[in-house]
């Protein structure tokens, strides 16, 4: 009995032992975790302390002022060392204590001392653990003291109740081990005399306890973490607003919504002259002329509290108590369940954008009346260029027949009485005036054309073009010309005068590609962003492209008469057709290679006064 009551009494011994060693390795370790936790808290809190406190004094070279702040810190026992040197190497600063114990970890920080954006120097801080290791060896002591005091008495108390309960104590023992070793969902029967029994209930309690006390300091450090992490980015976002806020010359403020007024920005003190006067006394309404507090109060302040933001310009009295206008917005921040916490406004100096406003707007005034003087000078000189063309024609044409007709008559009445040189100066006479009927019938279907209000209506590009070549071929019956038509040419116009437009195009295009061997001409249309580009190609003798800026100028030519007759009016005639359907027309060529002549017809097109 006595070997089984001491393996009995041995057993649960180490059975105790071996928990309260669980324990107390767990206890430690969270206890030095902790204890990391808060040093390295300390550090961020000493560090940002130091950095803040040490830039004014290092600048101005106090250096007492320094050594009695670091002094302080000393008073620390976390801090060994501290170590100030100056970018300059004017300053170089040096207070240190010994370490309480020999063996501890030094943890080293270098921190920059800013002002502003210059850096003055470094601050060079060793932080020891020491404390830390003091603390963990005295609950080491502790937890021993504590261990062996409850070892000695569950020793006497299993001394005197060994008897009959090994096998229950095994159970225990079993149990024990398994909490030992961080189990702790192993299950716990508990067995044998009720003293054991409730032993075993005591287990299973402490083991709950202890589970509970894990997730509890889980869930503890889990949010301790996020709430350091959390304040660490509340801090960082809130001093990068603030160095926002402070460089702007815009005018920022917030305030409550009883007008008690929490923050004005410099841009804001400098633009109203209140300097460094509390925010506690001032009063944003007094910073307004009459009209201006006004609108603020009765219509910009409640459209920011319903519907989260109200802009409009208003005004801000200057130090000198002439206004400065300002382009103002009011926005309302309340919290997550709609409660209106403070009120903020943004005002920004419109004082340069208000005085080129004002000259644009004289500007315009004048340019309008300059443009409606001008337009009515236009109008009066196209209309009296117009009747003059037209007279002109009308006037010239009864002379020119007589011309033709008094020439005619003498080569006809007496041809025989002519030698060749007479003859050949009526033919002459003749030809010349009947080119000058020519061009005194185009310059009229040219002022036709300007004067002509549009009639639009669909019309089929491809059947005027066919019409048009019919015309042609009958013309000439001799030439022949390979054509090409392209189907579905439909457009919104006049077509009557897209009629014309063609008749010229298409009768250029026979008339260029006469020479070849094979003429060929086409008519089509390409679409490009949702735009019709009607062309009409031909194969004939071309241009050069560096005189395509006298195609559309009436009586500019550029081939000899001798070699294509012609008066020069056609495409000035086709260029105010399409101008007038608000289209756009140009060519492309090679000498010898042919031309492309390009045009489009918008739905619109333009007035009268418009066309070129």
């Amino acid at each position: 009995m006595k070997r089984i009551r001491t393996r009995i009494i041995i057993a649960a011994l180490a059975v105790v032992m071996v928990a309260n060693l669980a324990y107390a390795a767990y206890f430690l370790k969270n206890e030095r975790q902790n204890a990391l936790l808060r040093l390295q808290a300390t550090i961020d809190e000493t560090n940002r302390l130091l950095g803040s406190i040490t830039a004014g004094p290092l600048y101005d070279g106090n250096v007492e002022q320094l050594e009695a702040d670091f002094s302080s810190f000393l008073l620390n026992p976390d801090i060994l060392h501290i170590h100030l040197q100056e970018n300059r190497g004017d300053i170089v600063l040096t207070v240190e204590r010994e370490c309480p114990l020999k063996n501890c970890r030094l943890i080293e920080h270098k921190i920059p001392i800013m002002r502003g954006i210059d850096e003055l120097g470094e601050i060079r801080i060793v932080y020891t653990t020491a404390n830390i290791e003091e603390r963990l060896l005295q609950s080491r002591i502790d937890l021993t003291l504590l261990s062996l005091a409850s070892v000695l008495s569950l020793a006497v108390v299993i001394f005197l109740v060994a008897r009959g309960l090994t096998r229950p104590i095994e159970n225990l023992t079993e149990a024990a081990r398994a909490m030992a070793d961080g189990r702790l969902d192993q299950e716990i029967k508990p067995s044998g005399a009720e003293e054991i029994a409730v032993l075993g209930q005591s287990f299973i309690k402490m083991r709950e306890a202890i589970r509970e006390q894990m997730r509890d300091l889980a869930e503890k450090n889990r949010h301790l973490s996020a709430e350091v992490d959390q304040r660490r980015s509340a801090e960082h976002e809130r001093d990068r607003l603030i160095s926002i806020l402070e460089a702007t010359t815009d005018f920022v403020s917030i305030a409550e919504e009883d007008g008690n007024v929490l923050y004005i920005n410099q841009g804001g003190r400098k633009m109203t002259g209140i300097g460094d006067i509390p925010v506690s006394e001032v009063e944003i309404p007094r910073f307004h002329p009459r009209w201006a507090a006004e609108r603020v109060l009765k219509e910009g302040i409640p459209a920011a509290m319903k519907e989260g933001i109200w802009s409009g310009d208003t005004a801000l009295l200057a130090p000198d108590g002439s206004e400065i206008a300002v382009s103002q917005v009011i926005l309302s921040h309340r919290d997550v369940k709609g409660n209106l916490k403070f009120l903020s406004t943004i005002m920004r100096d419109i004082t340069e954008r208000k005085r080129i406003e004002e000259q644009i707007r004289n500007l315009n005034a004048t340019l309008e009346a300059r443009v409606r003087d001008r337009t009515a000078q236009l109008e009066a000189a196209n209309r009296e260029l117009e009747s003059f063309s037209y007279s002109v024609s009308h006037d010239l044409r009864a002379p020119l027949r007589g011309i033709d007709g008094f020439a005619q008559a003498l080569m006809e009445d007496y041809h025989d009485n002519l030698d060749d040189t007479g003859r050949d100066y009526l033919r002459r006479v003749r030809s010349a005036a009947q080119r000058m009927g020519e061009l005194i019938e185009d310059m009229l279907e040219l002022s036709r054309v300007t004067r002509t209000q549009l009639s639009r209506e669909s019309v089929d590009l491809g059947q005027l073009a066919e019409k048009s070549l019919q015309r042609l071929q009958k013309l000439e019956p001799d030439h022949r010309a390979e054509v090409v038509i392209a189907p579905d040419l439909k457009a919104h116009g006049d077509s009557r005068l897209l009629s014309i437009a063609l008749d010229n195009l298409l009768g250029n295009a026979w008339k260029y590609s006469s020479k070849h061997a094979a003429p060929r001409i086409e008519f089509g249309c390409v679409s490009e962003d949702r735009e019709r580009t009607f062309f009409v190609r031909d194969n004939g003798v071309g241009f050069e492209m560096r005189y395509a800026d006298k195609l559309f100028v009436p009586f500019q030519r550029l081939h000899r008469i001798e070699d294509f007759p012609g008066t020069g009016v056609g495409l000035a005639t086709v260029a105010r057709i399409i101008y007038k359907h608000g289209g756009r027309i140009w060519a492309d060529s090679e000498v010898d290679r042919g031309a492309t002549f390009y045009f489009t017809l918008s739905e619109a097109g333009l007035t009268d006064k418009e066309v070129p």
